[in-house]
Formats: C-alpha cells, structure tokens, sequence
C-alpha cells in the first residue's frame, strides 16, 4: 500500500480492509500539513498518535485531515513507550464517529398557553372615621380619631468602594500601604522537548534545545550533521504548541517522514525522519 493507494480507495475502506483482513502493522496518514501515526494489530487499532494528541482521539482527527495520502508500513508494532495502548475495533471506532458528526435534530414542542389574566377587585378605600358628638360640661364638643405617633426611617448609608491610596498619598497621610497587583502574573506553559536518535547508531543522539533549529551540512547550523548526502542548510525543525514541525529547505536528497517525501509536516514521537541518506527515531523528552 502506497500513496497512489488512496486515490483507489477512501481512508474509511482502507481500514476496513485492514479490520476485514486482521493486519498489523502502520498505517501513515499525511496530507501537506499534518501527519498522523495509526499502529493495527490483528485488525484492531492498539496505539495512534497526531500530534500532541494520543488515542482514539487522534484516530478521529487522522479521519478528518483533508485530501489524506497514506503509506502502510506491514508487520511494524507500536512504539511502548511513547504511546499509550488502547484497543479499538473499526466498526465501534466508526459507529462513534458517526455519531459524533450527526447533526443534532430539534423538534417544535407545543408551547402551553398560558390562561389569561384573572380579574382581580380593586380594594376600595376604608371610609373615613364617622366623628360621634359627645356633651360635655363646656358644651358640644367632638371626639376625633386618635393619630398614631409617626414612624422613623432610618436610611442606610451607602457603601461606596474603598479606594486604596497610591505611594504618594501614603506618604501624606504618613502611612504606608501595600498596594496588590491588579493581575497576578500567568506562569509560561513549558513545550515539550525532543530528541533524534540515529537508527543504526542508538548512542548518537540530537538533542533539540530551542524553539527554532536549522539542521545542514554547514558548520554556522544549529546542528551540523558532517554528511555526503546533507545539504548545507537542510531543513529547519520548529517546537509549536501543535508539536514538532519540519520544513524541507529545497534539499538536494530530499526529507522524508516514514519514507514519504515531504516539503513540511508535522513529525510525531516514533516517527522516523529521514534527511539524506540519515535515518532517525523522533522521541519525547
């Protein structure tokens, strides 16, 4: 199964062919931008990788890249570590995905009516006190409803925001007041680092300490691999947040990732790069 493979066939058919026919081994899935890892043994899906993401999870991303190329890899077994094992069959992997996708379906409830408004009697005003004469020894007088005392409201006072004072208003009140920050400082999300370990020599290994790394021939690189088949400048190796990104600098003898030819991609731990005619195993420190 080469690339040519999945112009014959869609990247569902392609594992249902490995499920139908128990296969192991690597099915890598890649288009101009991203790259994924998806390892099969006996039919069953037991490691994939896409970038940072591990699982089934990136099963589901490799099933979305548009316009896949693909190159199967027989009787190759999954990296342990770095991935972590899982076990999947494709008809469960695709009934999930499928419902995944689904669009969600919304029905029109019949809304209860609310009943009208009922008619409510306005309370009518007490009639005033009916004024009873009474005699008295100095003649006529009226007896008049006896007023209650009035009520006291107090009104509570408004909270206003204390406002702390700056240094210099400190210093005239002849205090000293510590001022908090206004926002706390985020602490930096460390990326993760990797390293190249050379295929026919496991003890020569690279190291990639900073973000951006141009990898050739010349002494003035980064990393400097002395080699008939490096180009002076040969590739520059980029740490994301989304992983490791390699980008082909117009090589004479090309970049491959698991022997597909490349200008750039993204190359995921247990992965292996080829520039030239040198052969390495991507791993995560």
């Amino acid at each position: 199964m080469d690339s040519s493979f999945s112009q014959l066939f869609s990247l569902e058919e392609v594992f249902e062919r490995i499920g139908s026919r128990s296969l192991t081994g690597l099915l890598h899935i890649y288009n101009l931008r991203d790259t994924a890892n998806i390892f099969f043994k006996n039919g069953l899906i037991v490691a994939a990788g896409k970038g940072l993401t591990e699982g089934e999870d990136a099963v589901r991303q490799a099933l979305d890249l548009k316009e896949p190329r693909l190159a199967w890899h027989a009787d190759l077994a999954a990296p342990m570590p770095p991935y972590k094992p899982i076990q999947v069959a494709i008809g469960d992997l695709f009934d999930r995905h499928a419902a995944r996708k689904a669009p969600v379906e919304f029905k029109n409830a019949a809304l209860p009516v609310a009943p009208p408004p009922m008619a409510t009697e306005i309370p009518q005003p007490a009639p005033p006190p009916v004024l009873t004469p009474s005699r008295g020894s100095a003649g006529m007088t009226t007896a008049l409803p006896r007023l209650e005392a009035p009520m006291t409201v107090q009104a509570s006072k408004p909270q206003w925001p204390v406002q702390v004072p700056n240094p210099a208003q400190a210093s005239v009140l002849g205090k000293t007041t510590a001022v908090a920050p206004l926002q706390a400082e985020l602490p930096s999300l460390k990326k993760p680092q990797y390293s190249f370990v050379a295929i026919d020599n496991p003890r020569q290994r690279i190291h990639l300490v900073k973000e951006s790394t141009l990898v050739g021939r010349n002494p003035a690189c980064d990393i400097t691999l002395d080699h008939g088949s490096i180009s002076r400048q040969h590739c520059l190796m980029q740490i994301t947040d989304r992983g490791l990104h390699v980008k082909d600098l117009g090589t004479t003898n090309g970049t491959k990732v698991n022997g597909a030819s490349i200008t750039e991609s993204y190359v995921n731990p247990g992965d292996q790069l080829t520039m030239g005619h040198l052969v390495f195993l991507l791993e995560k420190d």
